[in-house]
């Protein structure tokens, strides 16, 4: 059984942070966003198991998780770059080729002496070629000033020294500009050719307004196709990506092997930013023999803001024949040192479908977005103010591929902020927030053998601890302080069905909130359906603020709990063997907690000669005051060759406890019946307030007990199990 220490994390206490209010960065939208990290499904062997999804503030901020028509404003501006191409730059202004005349980068200007700079312009197609006594794969510039592609120009890569790959690039420069209607071209030749990869240096901005193409060359006869060429672009100052990039694997087909591996794509920003609104697809290539694995994609701003609006595409590569497997998802990060992070758009890392009837599915890519700071308010600019926080409305599935052989896994979500360490005047100031989502869900994927278990899904807010007086200093010992955290979306963790074997685990979903938890979308656990049904997981709202060394009894006034959704936690139906018990549940609000949902459990039933499983743990906890009008029904499972599981067990106890709802805790139904429940209300100061009818009927069968009703420390009578106060 999951302990009620599972579900809540260590803690201490503190101020009460800001975060009430819906920050100034969410806009009307379309919404209907979700993160689904479900693992896949598989006819013949065991289903996958679900991604964990965190959701994680730590900034003294509020953590909003919001549903409805609403998005983030991703909007920004690429400045009026004005390219200084020195004194000397190489011009081409008509079709031509460029094959540097050695390895070190420096090519002849237009004028006698070295380049400058390069400017392409006029509609020209520059085609450039390997260096000269080099090893025939890579081409090198370096210049000292900027490099500028005018729109209607095209940069075409030639031949490496393997004919159907194509040639790297490395350019050095002050600042280069791929203007709008430009193309950038490394795809590999036909038989698996190699996409060129592109690695750009500027110690200036970047900006890539143009598409791109560098994808690996399909493959038709014997051998495996092209893997996609890399891109790292990095900058001192700023990334600006605006235009469509796809660096994919190749297709295998005909007489061909495994798909390509999709290129790697890596935006760095230092001081400025990434700011990338193109499109970018990285996926694996389909194979006959194996689909080839996405390929990863990082933004990178080290000390600036990034904003990202593009969809994203890095799944793996499906198998084609009987028996291939499919390719892994490609990972998507995305991190800064402490400023604004908006996110929107559709984000795919799914595993590739792998086969029957052998194929193994592919496993779903990590995604993992970040803002940090630990070592004061900025790491390269201490005066630097820290405000904006994150904001995201982003679709992202990370899904396992399907597979006979094997279920693919579903892949990790992290969303978190930890800015420990900025001063303590921008606490309140830094939300992390998500916009127009409709669900979350980790789920298990359906088996032929085993159900996939599904993952835990934790909405947390962290305690932040503040620097002291200097904002820079180490190890900061400043003053605490907690934040809010508030769920309008529906939630779900659900174990996959298992035909011949165990049905998949639900997992836990925890909310948790430094100070307060407010919870408005349905909360939902369950055990899959399997020869043996799994076990539903847990649910829990937790406030942890305990207001260390305060002089009264109670907590930090606002340390409260509020939830006015359904909690569901049914176990998986056992079709031979037992069925699954039913969820535990654990609502904690230190100064008062409020419930007005409907709790709703019910144990799975088991097979044949097997139990059915018991039924809920619903708890109810506070210092100070519960009050809770929610109906809860806890009911075992039946079993028609064995015990009923016994009904579920309700407590409440606080300081003063009110309670006004139905409650329903009755055994499951068997050969020997499943004792009634145990309610029990508890009001440390006594006159606990308890009215609602109370059924605690044992099931139908032999040996039947009758549940048991407590208030303030007294039995109350019962009649076969029913009572109405």
């Amino acid at each position: 059984m999951l302990t009620a220490a599972a579900l809540v994390p260590a803690c201490g206490g503190g101020s009460s942070g800001g975060g009430a209010a819906v920050p100034k960065f969410v806009i009307a939208g379309v919404g209907g966003n979700f993160i689904s990290t479900a693992g896949g499904n598989s006819t013949s062997a065991a289903g996958g198991k679900g991604g964990a999804l965190l959701i994680q503030g730590q900034s003294g901020s509020g953590v909003h998780s919001l549903t409805g028509a609403l998005s983030i404003d991703t909007s920004f501006q690429v400045p009026a770059l004005v390219v200084n191409l020195g004194a000397n730059p190489l011009t081409i202004s008509a079709t031509g080729s460029l094959t540097p005349p050695g390895t070190t980068g420096v090519v002849p200007g237009s004028s006698p002496g070295n380049a400058t700079g390069l400017h392409v312009t006029n509609g020209a197609t520059l085609t450039i070629n390997a260096d000269t006594g080099g090893g025939g794969s890579d081409a090198h510039l370096q210049f000292p000033n900027g490099v500028l592609v005018d729109a209607g120009c095209t940069i075409q890569m030639g031949n490496a020294a393997v004919p159907s790959d194509k040639v790297n690039l490395i350019v050095t420069a002050s600042m280069l500009v791929f203007s709008g209607g430009t193309t950038f071209n490394s795809t590999g030749n036909a038989n698996g050719g190699k996409g060129g990869d592109l690695k750009i240096t500027c110690s200036g901005d970047i900006a890539l307004r143009g598409d791109m193409s560098m994808s690996g060359g399909d493959m038709g006869t014997f051998g495996n196709a092209g893997n996609g060429g890399n891109l790292t672009a990095t900058s001192t100052t700023a990334v600006y990506f605006t235009g469509l990039l796809l660096t994919a694997g190749g297709t295998a087909l005909v007489a061909g092997l495994e798909g390509g591996s999709g290129g790697s794509v890596t935006l760095g920003g230092t001081l400025s930013g990434v700011f990338c609104s193109a499109d970018i697809q990285t996926f694996g290539g389909s194979g006959r023999t194996g689909g080839g694995p996405g390929g990863s994609i990082m933004f990178a701003a080290t000390d600036a803001e990034t904003i990202v609006s593009g969809n994203l595409d890095t799944t793996g590569g499906t198998g084609l024949t009987p028996g291939a497997g499919g390719g892994d998802g490609g990972a998507i990060s995305l991190s800064t040192n402490g400023f604004n992070v908006r996110v929107t758009g559709n984000w795919a890392s799914d595993g590739g479908t792998g086969q029957a009837p052998s194929g193994i599915g592919g496993a779903g890519g990590a995604v993992t977005i970040l803002q940090q700071n630990k070592a004061g308010a900025s790491l390269l600019m201490p005066t630097q103010i820290v405000t904006g926080g994150m904001g995201l409305s982003v679709t992202i599935s990370t899904g396992g591929g399907k597979g006979d052989g094997a279920a693919g896994a579903g892949g990790d979500v992290s969303i978190t902020q930890n800015l420990d360490g900025i001063d303590a005047s921008l606490a309140g100031l830094n939300p992390l927030t998500l916009a127009g989502y409709d669900t979350y869900g980790t789920n298990g994927g359906t088996g032929g053998t085993t159900g996939g278990d599904a993952s835990s899904i934790r909405i947390n807010n962290q305690l932040f601890t503040a620097a002291p007086g200097n904002p820079g200093a180490p190890n900061p010992a400043g003053p605490l302080f907690n934040g809010t955290t508030e769920n309008e979306v529906q939630v779900a963790a659900v174990g996959g069905a298992g035909t011949a074997g165990k049905g998949g685990s639900g997992g836990v979903i925890q909310i948790y909130g430094g100070s307060s938890v407010t919870n408005s979308g349905l909360l939902g656990v369950a055990g899959g359906t399997g020869a043996v049904g799994g076990d539903a997981g847990a649910v829990g709202l937790v406030n942890m603020d305990l207001a260390a060394g305060a002089p009264t009894p109670l907590p930090d006034a606002d340390a409260w709990v509020s939830n006015t959704a359904q909690i569901m936690g049914n176990g998986g139906i056992g079709t031979t063997g037992s069925g699954g018990s039913a969820c535990t549940v654990l609502l904690v609000g230190h100064a008062r907690l409020t419930n007005t949902g409907l709790v709703l459990t019910t144990a799975g039933s088991g097979g044949g000669a097997s139990p059915g499983g018991f039924g809920s743990i619903v708890i109810l906890v506070a210092d100070g005051t519960i009050t809770n009008s929610g109906v809860v029904n806890a009911t075992g499972g039946g079993s028609p060759g064995n015990n009923g599981g016994g009904g579920g067990t309700l407590s409440l106890n606080a300081q003063h406890v009110t309670h006004n709802a139905d409650v329903v805790l009755v055994g499951g139904n068997g050969l020997n019946a499943g004792g009634g429940g145990r309610a029990q209300f508890n009001s440390q100061l006594g006159g606990t307030v308890m009215h609602g009818n109370f059924n605690l009927k044992p099931g139908t069968g032999a040996t039947q007990v009758t549940g048991v009703l407590i208030k303030d420390g007294v039995d109350l009578p019962l009649n076969a199990g029913l009572a109405t106060y």
